[in-house]
């Protein structure tokens, strides 16, 4: 997609990522609706469709994503949201079986947004949603399978309940999602925080410093949620990694 309230406009993806656990499937994050690939106007608004220029097929939702690998929306066990945010959330209504991973203060934000976050929040994606299972975190992190090997860890950035993922693959090593936290590349690189903070920028520099030290530790591959360029080398499906 791409997007430009600030200087020039950017082309970034929106990633989705299933994880195969013996104990269970688990999705981190959902995308965005399916209908914003056929009408993005009615969906997320006229203004914001404009902005934005999402490209996107129905096809391209998690749930039909999925769907190609021959699992269904009750399969999956966990999802676990980096942010609530469209681009992120617009696919968790399709798993009302599964237990939703978030962080409280996510929810409330998304709930009752602040009134920088209006545009980035969208009622659709969640009105649905109100008696789903959570998994609602207070600003702690969640050791999924209790076996390290999928981790969640809270690090409040450009969303007030951001999450980030560590997965350990037993021939892969570690791997890293560090979504809204460090969004490209050049940002690892530079060690900058993202431009757009929902918490004190002194906060965003000690979790991005935080998890630099994870990904230095273990040698961790980093896959960057919104950099378009590092995401044409990712594995894909029917691909992966293990």
């Amino acid at each position: 997609m791409t997007i430009g309230d600030f200087g020039p406009k950017i082309r970034y993806a929106v990633p989705m990522f299933l994880i195969d656990h013996p104990e269970g499937l688990v999705l981190f994050e959902t995308g965005y609706d399916p209908q914003v690939g056929s009408d993005p106007a009615a969906y997320l608004g006229p203004e914001n469709a404009m902005a934005w220029k999402i490209e996107m097929k129905e096809e391209d939702a998690a749930i039909y994503q999925i769907e190609r690998l021959g699992y269904r929306p009750k399969d999956i066990k966990y999802v676990i949201m980096s942010c609530l945010y469209s681009d992120h959330a617009g696919g968790m209504k399709y798993f009302p079986q599964s237990t939703h991973i978030v962080q409280r203060a996510e929810l409330r934000e998304a709930w009752w947004p602040s009134p920088y976050n209006e545009t980035y929040y969208n009622y659709k994606d969640i009105k649905d949603t109100r008696n789903f299972k959570f998994i609602q975190l207070d600003g702690g992190d969640l050791d999924v399978f209790n076996d390290s090997s999928v981790i969640v860890k809270s690090y409040p950035c450009h969303a007030i309940g951001e999450q980030v993922v560590i997965l350990r693959l037993k021939k892969n090593g570690t791997i890293v999602f560090p979504a809204g936290l460090i969004t490209i590349r050049k940002n690892y690189e530079l060690n900058k925080i993202p431009g757009v903070l929902m918490v004190s920028p002194a906060e965003a520099w000690k979790n991005v410093q935080s998890l630099r030290q994870i990904i230095a530790r273990e040698k961790a591959k980093v896959m960057y949620h919104h950099d378009l360029q590092e995401w044409m080398t990712y594995k894909k499906l029917p691909d992966y990694y293990d």
